[in-house]
């Protein structure tokens, strides 16, 4: 019977450190492959996602291919609003900004010069909760 109850006892013990495990794992969203906090190795701010870049003419080809490259990486609700904008002491604060700068740097890549200069002075910070 006593082997019974110091069996039960490791049993409880395993699944109350598989719970406190996920729960970290909840704070720590960039740590999960299917959340869009997740960064992979792979991925850097350098990389061009949509080619050509947005020029005057070509708007709607880019959009449609932008919002297709940031969906395969699981970002395109930082960009549509579906992801609210943490604040500064929230858990998620952290792996929100890291996601965020870069998906602004994929962004930016792949803007003509011109119109990355005038989209970041005017409009993307605000977007970008960096004002």
């Amino acid at each position: 019977m006593e082997d019974n109850n110091n069996n039960n006892k490791e049993i409880k013990s395993e699944v109350s450190s598989a719970s406190h495990h996920l729960q970290r794992l909840d704070l720590d969203q960039s740590l999960i492959p299917t959340s869009p906090y997740y960064i992979h190795l792979g991925e850097n701010p350098w990389q061009v996602l949509v080619s050509p870049s947005l020029n005057e003419t070509n708007y709607n080809w880019w959009s449609w291919n932008m919002r297709r490259a940031l969906t395969s990486k699981n970002k395109l609700k930082f960009v549509d609003g579906s992801i609210r904008i943490p604040t500064i002491d929230e858990p998620i604060y952290e792996a929100w900004e890291r996601a965020n700068v870069m998906i602004l740097s994929w962004i930016i890549r792949t803007l003509f010069p011109q119109i990355a200069e005038a989209s970041f002075i005017l409009t993307l910070p605000k977007t970008f909760g960096m004002t």
